[in-house]
């Protein structure tokens, strides 16, 4: 495959121009100064860049001093296999024992883990900015097999994320799971 830094071939520079494309990825990043990013220490497109905070907490109290809820973050987890049938997956929901599920659009039914179903409009990281806004005393601690919503939420104080570890997930995304530990901290829990 060709590098994402060379320009490509004449014939799609020719189309492109056509279709009004006048820079190729190496010359919008000679042109950067810097790139806006939610993920602090990890690679990006240009070396020079600027963390954004999804959501500011002043209050920033003591994780371990609050009142702290579980959330599980649902997949459609049978369209990686068949495997990961309801049953399947209340077993692992069922130990970590979540006071909420937040459904996956996807989603068509829910494992009975005894968690109260979160119905709402808003996209998973919308909605725990709006918890942590409306519930300033309470913690969250997220889970999901391998959501990458929770990255987007990772660095946000009073809210911890973890991973579930599950064999054949981490065997087929094992360089997920690595990246999301080493670079962004997340455990993942066995």
């Amino acid at each position: 495959f060709p590098s994402h830094d060379t320009k490509p071939a004449l014939w799609k520079r020719f189309i492109w121009r056509i279709f009004g494309v006048h820079f190729y990825m190496e010359d919008i990043k000679k042109l950067s100064l810097y790139h806006y990013t939610l993920y602090q220490n990890t690679s990006n497109i240009i070396k020079n860049t600027q963390k954004l905070e999804l959501f500011l907490d002043e209050r920033r109290q003591d994780i371990q001093q609050q009142k702290k809820i579980k959330i599980y973050l649902g997949q459609p987890m049978h369209e990686i296999s068949e495997k990961f049938s309801l049953a399947y997956i209340e077993q692992y929901i069922g130990r970590l024992k979540p006071d909420y599920y937040f459904p996956h659009p996807r989603e068509k039914k829910y494992p009975a883990a005894g968690a109260e179903i979160i119905t709402t409009f808003l996209i998973f990281e919308d909605y725990i900015i709006q918890f942590i806004k409306q519930n300033p005393d309470i913690a969250v601690e997220v889970y999901s097999f391998m959501s990458t919503a929770i990255l987007n939420i990772a660095n946000i104080s009073r809210v911890s994320v973890k991973y579930i570890y599950e064999p054949t997930l981490y065997q087929l995304y094992r360089n997920f799971y690595d990246t999301a530990g080493q670079d962004f901290g997340i455990e993942l829990l066995s």
